[in-house]
């Protein structure tokens, strides 16, 4: 119970029943440590790392999951999913690749694909690695900056896990984005 502040514990231990105070001052939540960082990098249809693309080409959009636990720690991602936010006045998705080996699902809509990923049931053989966990196939179809975001999936089996930690880790997840020109 709370009373001005302060919060008063009833503990009953060993057959001894008493009250115990504990000043909120004392109570430290600890930091939430970033486990999963979801990327994003484009290529063109040969595999090439891009920056920029011509009006009405095709290219590649690569979405990634990385461990970020280091040293002995690290044993790569398990599952990861993501909504991907696009501006479809600039850009088209034409496709989705999973690279991920299991439970692949995710679906293309007007301005995101949303609940894309899968379970990878192979760890990673190169410590530290990104893990491609989808590519996304899209063609530029507008002129001017296009930006893709990530952001969390909200279905119940949309879990980000690593490898060694039983558990959701989506709260423990960096979702990032990149920008591509259209010229």
């Amino acid at each position: 119970a709370e009373q001005g502040g302060i919060y008063y514990l009833e503990v009953a231990a060993f057959g001894d029943t008493g009250s115990y105070t504990l000043n909120t001052a004392e109570i430290v939540t600890p930091p939430v440590d970033t486990l999963i960082d979801i990327s994003v990098d484009f290529v063109d249809t040969a595999g090439r790392t891009i920056n920029t693309i011509q009006q009405g080409e095709e290219f590649l959009i690569n979405v990634y999951a990385s461990d970020l636990r280091e040293g002995t720690d690290w044993q790569g991602v398990l599952s990861a999913f993501a909504d991907v936010h696009f501006d479809s006045q600039l850009i088209t998705i034409t496709d989705v690749q999973y690279s991920f080996d299991d439970l692949t699902f995710g679906e293309v809509l007007d301005n995101e694909v949303d609940e894309a990923g899968g379970l990878e049931t192979t760890r990673p053989s190169e410590p530290f690695e990104r893990q491609l966990v989808f590519t996304l196939r899209a063609v530029a179809n507008g002129l001017g900056s296009a930006t893709i975001d990530t952001s969390v999936g909200e279905h119940f089996l949309s879990e980000n896990q690593v490898f060694g930690i039983d558990g959701d880790v989506r709260d423990q997840t960096r979702y990032g984005s990149a920008t591509i020109d259209i010229i």
